[in-house]
């Protein structure tokens, strides 16, 4: 162990155990880190002590066995199935994540549909054997449709962002969820696995963009029925200065607008589209890593600037265009029925 981890350790300082796995991965820094985790009995401290474990096996250096025990428990373990996946989420803001684990010769699956505030609103379960487990995996990665897309995350991570949605749960959960309740219950958080990647150094242009032009973040916005009030203040404020100069009636309509994305964006709001936005990194990074560096750029914008960020920017804007469309149509359909 190096002399200064000494100081870490004293000081429960996980983060800088943090910034050295992404730094200089080692393996007698994962070799230290996994006594430390087996030692403290606090979840806090074994939670922030496993991502750093997590992080040192995305760079592909695990910790060393203890004992010639431990290595034959360590590769029966790695010979029993399990998996995860993940879809980016919905218009509505729904999450489809899949968990199977192997009991015995079967193979155990949940399919869950998860929202940010509701908790689980569907689910699923199947049983298949163990030998076709990976043609079920590969049938349930091609299930969603564009512009959903999907791919695989850590089995734990699965298991922990289903877990986390019930211990919210607004309504009744599915009854099927009942039949996982021990599995669930000894789930422990683990991080996104998105928190492993690179953010890219992205401009301005490309996070406000990215809403507007990457497909599977086209159907994500705000609730119309929230923008409507914002609507009808703008058609007021032209109607009551029709004398105003173009700059004058872009300046006031700016304003406007801002005041209301800071009511819009709340807390939960911001929280529930940044983690869209790192699914949608997670999801991407194998095939187009470019792409998804630029995905977490924005998310950690979102994070950090909220309201004032470019991609709440971008999608207060395509809410207004789809609120307006939306009575357009209304209009249309009503004036059709009329004349009909």
């Amino acid at each position: 162990m190096r002399r200064e981890w000494s100081a870490w350790i004293k000081n429960r300082d996980w983060g800088a155990f943090e910034a050295e796995a992404k730094r200089d991965p080692s393996q007698i820094l994962a070799d230290t880190v996994a006594e430390l985790e087996r030692g403290f009995d606090t979840k806090p401290d074994r939670r922030a002590l496993r991502k750093v474990l997590y992080l040192l096996l995305q760079a592909g250096i695990e910790p060393s066995p203890i004992d010639p025990v431990d290595e034959e428990e360590s590769r029966d373990a790695s010979d029993t199935f399990a998996a995860g996946l993940l879809a980016s989420a919905d218009g509505e803001g729904c999450s489809w994540v899949v968990y199977g684990e192997q009991s015995g010769d079967k193979v155990l699956w949940l399919e869950t549909v998860l929202h940010a505030t509701d908790g689980i609103v569907d689910a699923a379960e199947r049983t298949t054997p163990v030998e076709e487990a990976e043609t079920t995996l590969e049938r349930y990665r091609h299930t969603p449709r564009p512009p959903i897309v999907c791919g695989p995350v850590p089995p734990e991570y699965a298991l922990s962002r289903i877990a986390g949605a019930l211990g919210r749960q607004k309504g009744r959960a599915p009854s099927v969820v009942a039949y996982w309740g021990k599995i669930l219950s000894r789930a422990e958080e683990a991080p996104h696995p998105a928190d492993s990647l690179a953010a890219a150094d992205a401009t301005e242009k490309q996070r406000f963009q990215l809403a507007l032009e990457v497909l599977p973040a086209l159907p994500w916005r705000l609730e119309l029925g929230s923008a409507s009030p914002l609507l009808v203040q703008l058609y007021e404020d032209r109607e009551a200065n029709k004398d105003r100069g173009e700059k004058e009636t872009q300046a006031a309509r700016d304003a406007l607008v801002a005041g209301r994305r800071a009511a819009l964006f709340t807390q939960e709001v911001v929280a529930d589209h940044a983690l869209r936005l790192r699914d949608l990194a997670w999801i991407t990074h194998t095939r187009a890593p470019e792409d998804a560096a630029v995905v977490l750029a924005t998310a950690l914008d979102l994070e950090a600037r909220g309201a004032e960020s470019d991609y709440a920017r971008a999608v207060m804007e395509k809410t207004l265009y789809m609120l307006f469309e939306s009575i357009r149509e209304a209009r249309e359909r009503e004036r059709a029925e009329a004349n009909a």
